[in-house]
């Protein structure tokens, strides 16, 4: 079977996931999703080790029947970039959505996510819930994500921005397209660029 791989980059708060969620065609193959399943608590904002990234997300990807995936959160570090190719997966494209720092603050200063389906809204008019505290798809509770105080947040920005620059390099190294998307755009002219 010939599929087409995604890989979506995003720092924390830049409306990654939301994209994603917007992408009904595809599967998305989320590793913070794999992780938590397998009993990783990811709450604290520190780094699991990449063989055991590696192995979740390459063997969810090797058991996928869909023609189109989409990696969220991975490769997320070079070595994770390498597994990829030793394992002869092709990445198609890479759609990079990117914000600055304030705007990231802020969207996660004012996030409330979903604990059944995962879906974010915002305490602001921006993405507000029908009901406060109710999520509209699913009806599970809304709640603000213990890695969304500040100190934890700026800690798991600080590892993207770091990580991200060698990934993006080794992504252009290989030629594989490259899409930047502006994050502070409306969610129409970014699905747009997807």
């Amino acid at each position: 079977m010939k599929r087409k791989i995604f890989v979506f980059i995003g720092a924390p708060a830049s409306g990654k996931g939301t994209r994603i969620m917007e992408c009904k065609e595809c599967e998305s193959i989320s590793t913070s999703s794999l992780l938590r399943k397998k009993g990783y608590d990811l709450s604290k904002g520190t780094l699991i080790n990449d063989e055991d990234v590696c192995n979740l997300v390459i063997e969810r990807i090797m058991e996928s029947k869909s023609e189109k995936i989409i990696l969220d959160g991975f490769p997320r570090t070079e070595n994770q970039f390498w597994a990829l190719r030793k394992k002869e997966i092709r990445i198609d494209k890479v759609f990079y959505i990117k914000a600055p720092k304030t705007i990231l603050l802020e969207r996660a200063k004012n996030r409330l996510t979903c604990i059944k389906c995962q879906a974010s809204f915002t305490k602001t008019s921006f993405k507000k819930p029908k009901n406060y505290g109710i999520c509209d798809l699913c009806g599970g509770k809304l709640v603000e994500r213990p890695d969304d105080s500040k100190e934890i947040f700026m800690k798991r920005l600080d590892v993207f921005f770091m990580q991200t620059k060698p990934i993006i390099k080794l992504f252009e190294k290989y030629l594989v397209p490259i899409i930047e998307i502006d994050a502070t755009l409306p969610p129409k002219e970014i699905l747009k660029y997807i």
